[in-house]
């Protein structure tokens, strides 16, 4: 690795730099371990008080402390993930079917060529043993495969963070609850933006209040210099995309679980001066009905976009292009819905300077009064490490929840409801950290 700058030096924890890409990296020290400079030398040794030190008085294996991440996927979620496991001191290895993404990650995080692997991930040979050596995984590729990349981990007591979004799946995967517990292994499906990093701010505001009643998820990514007529850019999967609108939204009403069509129940709103339309979508509530059904009388999660985007997707359905039937015309086949996909990959700008929009409201009683708690993000596509606002805003909150099982804090075990289990405190202090911010707005109504 090279030589590397000491930026800051804590009891707990280490601050460098990346020898080659100026990334800052922390490296956090287990519980029973100190940093101690002497003399320009950095040397880490535990407390001799602690309740750790065992009784023969020798040293706790300090390799420890470096733990050893697997990501599935080297994409745009998988290298943003892998960048964030490595600032905070993690051993990564990457593994994609495709040699030329491993290479691209490996490239752009500056890694090693032996932390890249080339595996089919449905192949169980090629991806256990990798499992088997590792703290944690992060599964950052189609949804379709975490159900049984969910039973490898429980096998190889991996603990795993995902970015699904894909009820029938997660659900599925809750259903292997009493194996992963008896395993020892942590599961926390869903663990992107929405679903995800949502979810938990709803439940950060549910706990600020005595009665809470609703819970509103808005939230969207979005060029920022949109180009008609859709105003869109494509930054992330255009199947995950259309998924999105097609699929039910799963929403609280009356306080039980139930489903309204997608791309419906259209509203404005505003950031700052300016205005966007938002409308239901699926996947975004993850495993919060079962969660808060019974607490909250209404949740739902609309997507948001510049004004018009709504009826122009909402035509294209309407005319044929949400069906997946074969269609023959002139002695030649399509399928409208893939053909709609790939007009949408051909047109729409990828990666251009993003920013994602999020605003979580929950409202209810406190101390007697009609009170609101939400939680604002308007995040930008960062320049200098070269990642989209999007990568950001989906990766980190899963690699930082993974961080959280692999290192102790989070000491839960099974198949769990992020909601239930992470701290929404910690998690939006350490994207502060990272650079994306959170704001809490607190009022009485």
């Amino acid at each position: 690795m090279g030589c590397v700058i000491i930026e800051n030096m804590d009891a707990s924890s280490l601050d460098i730099m990346h020898p080659t890409h100026n990334w800052p990296l922390r490296f956090r020290l287990p519980p029973w371990t100190e940093a101690v400079s002497q003399s320009g030398r950095i040397s880490i040794r535990p407390f001799l008080s602690s309740p750790h030190t065992r009784d023969d008085q020798r040293t706790p294996n300090l390799e420890k402390m470096m733990y050893r991440y697997l990501v599935l996927g080297a994409g745009r979620q998988g290298t943003a993930a892998a960048y964030d496991l490595l600032r905070g001191g993690g051993d990564v290895h990457l593994v994609d079917s495709s040699e030329e993404a491993v290479q691209n990650a490996l490239t752009k995080l500056g890694l090693a060529p032996e932390k890249g692997h080339v595996a089919n991930f449905r192949e169980k040979d090629a991806i256990l043993p990798l499992m088997k050596d590792s703290d944690g995984a992060v599964f950052a590729a189609d949804y379709s495969l975490n159900l049984e990349l969910t039973r490898w981990a429980i096998e190889a007591r991996c603990h795993t963070v995902d970015y699904g979004g894909n009820h029938d799946v997660v659900n599925d995967q809750h259903l292997l609850q009493v194996d992963a517990e008896a395993a020892g292994v942590a599961i926390v499906p869903d663990t992107g933006l929405t679903p995800g990093l949502a979810g938990i701010l709803v439940a950060g505001g549910v706990g600020r209040l005595e009665k809470p009643r609703e819970a509103r998820i808005r939230v969207g990514g979005l060029p920022q210099d949109p180009k008609p007529p859709l105003n869109y850019s494509l930054i992330f999967s255009v199947r995950g995309l259309t998924n999105e609108y097609l699929e039910e939204s799963v929403v609280v009403e009356k306080g039980v679980k139930t489903t309204r069509p997608s791309m419906t129940e259209l509203e404005t709103l505003r950031f700052g001066d300016r205005e966007f339309e938002a409308f239901l979508t699926s996947g975004g509530v993850s495993t919060l009905p079962e969660t808060f059904a019974g607490v909250l009388d209404h949740l739902d999660c609309k997507t948001i976009r510049y004004p018009g985007h709504a009826n122009l997707i909402t035509f294209a359905f309407d005319i044929g292009f949400r069906s997946e039937e074969i269609v023959e015309m002139d002695e030649h086949s399509f399928v409208p819905r893939a053909a709609f996909e790939e007009m949408l990959l051909r047109s729409l700008p990828h990666n251009p300077p993003d920013e994602t929009l999020m605003r979580v409201s929950v409202k209810g009683i406190h101390q007697g009064k009609e009170r609101e708690v939400v939680y604002e993000m308007v995040d930008l596509y960062d320049h200098d490490l070269g990642f989209t606002s999007m990568q950001k805003t989906t990766a980190w909150p899963g690699s930082l929840i993974l961080a959280m099982l692999v290192e102790g804090e989070i000491k839960d075990r099974g198949v769990l409801y992020q909601e239930r289990v992470v701290d929404c405190n910690l998690l939006v202090d350490r994207l502060a950290e990272r650079g994306v911010q959170i704001d809490l707005i607190e009022r009485d109504l």
